[in-house]
């Protein structure tokens, strides 16, 4: 008698409890970022649009397990088996290119999605099905930046990070340069360096016309000018993204001055009135972002994509390849490469201290 009391029990248990208890999948999700180092601002900037997403678009349905990746491939490339195998998670979203690149072949073994909002480097595509950004690749922004730069000069010096980013940049810059008949003479160095004096002096000595810093960092792309000015080197710069992140602005101080460079659309700009009230509500929460405008609608709505792909539960990485959605952006889809259709790139400039739309453009 004790013992079917037990089994009655349990059985009113199982009946009263809620249908999702057995049916929701694992909602936790793994954050792989720089959380401090050069590139702090962009994970900073992404784990808190984020936890904001989470909160206002899915009532803190998930976990975030985060960790500092430091932009650190190793580094990331620990997190991700940390990820795929001890935490058994099935998710994750990435912040950089250098980190992704590496990390990625491991998430894909683990058959986990990995979400990379604002990732750009045009190797990404090359990933697997199971990677989805909301960011354009680099090769839309090379283009346009080729393309500005030979509508009114014919050669450009270009001093070039060694890193993953930095280097397939190039690789696109290059090619479209060279459509375009826009001679090139490119100068690497390495992340450690903190000192460009002789790499700019050498560029100089060919007699460009204009100058490209292809910068993975802030912190590089403000040293670079601080010496190239020391150096009374006065070149029309132009960069890509970086230029228009509160961090570099701050560190860069008038040296920013008349910057030219590939971006993407303000979140003022961008965002229709549900986005618009929720970036206010954002930055009244967690303040500006300090490493650019389009993180918060990117991120936002890789955040809304993925989590009806998670609800729809019978394929997230199908639902993702099959749908268009339809958000604070406008409408979008993905390729069969996870890369997003339907967002194309604006050149920008620094006036007074912050960047402004130049002109709005078609992709390169």
């Amino acid at each position: 008698m004790h013992t079917i009391k037990k089994l009655l029990g349990l059985s009113l248990l199982i009946t009263l409890l809620p249908f999702s208890a057995f049916s929701e999948p694992d909602l936790r999700v793994g954050f792989s970022g720089p959380l401090t180092g050069p590139a702090a601002a962009w994970g900073i900037d992404v784990k808190n649009v984020l936890i904001f997403a989470n909160e206002k678009l899915a009532q803190g349905r998930y976990k975030f397990v985060i960790e500092d990746d430091k932009c650190d491939p190793k580094e990331a490339v620990t997190i991700a088996h940390k990820f795929a195998g001890p935490e058994k998670l099935r998710y994750v979203f990435l912040v950089a290119g250098t980190v992704t690149l590496a990390a990625a072949p491991v998430y894909g073994r683990a058959n986990m999605l990995v979400m990379a909002p604002i990732v750009t480097p045009r190797a990404i595509s090359n990933l697997g099905d199971y990677l989805f950004r909301t960011t354009p690749g680099d090769g839309v922004a090379a283009g346009v930046l080729a393309e500005k730069i030979a509508a009114k000069y014919r050669s450009v010096a270009v001093l070039t990070e060694q890193s993953e980013y930095s280097t397939g940049f190039l690789e696109d810059f290059a090619g479209a340069a060279k459509r375009k008949g826009l001679a090139i003479s490119n100068e690497d160095y390495l992340q450690s360096e903190t000192d460009f004096r002789s790499r700019l002096l050498r560029l100089a000595s060919k007699q460009p016309e204009a100058m490209f810093v292809n910068a993975n960092t802030e912190r590089a792309f403000a040293l670079i000018l601080k010496q190239a000015r020391d150096l009374k080197i006065k070149l029309p710069i132009f960069g890509a993204y970086i230029p228009g992140s509160a961090a570099f602005l701050k560190l860069a101080g008038n040296d920013a001055e008349g910057i030219i460079f590939p971006d993407y659309p303000d979140a003022r700009v961008l965002l229709n009135a549900e986005g618009q009230a929720l970036y206010k509500e954002f930055v009244a929460q967690y303040g500006k972002l300090q490493s650019f405008e389009y993180a918060f609608p990117a991120v936002l709505e890789a955040f809304r994509a993925f989590d009806a792909a998670v609800r729809d539960g019978a394929d997230p990485k199908g639902y993702l390849h099959s749908r268009e959605f339809n958000g604070t952006m406008g409408k979008f889809s993905f390729d069969q490469h996870g890369d997003v259709i339907g967002i194309q790139p604006a050149l920008k400039i620094i006036r007074g201290g912050q960047p402004g739309l130049l002109e709005l453009t078609q992709g390169g």
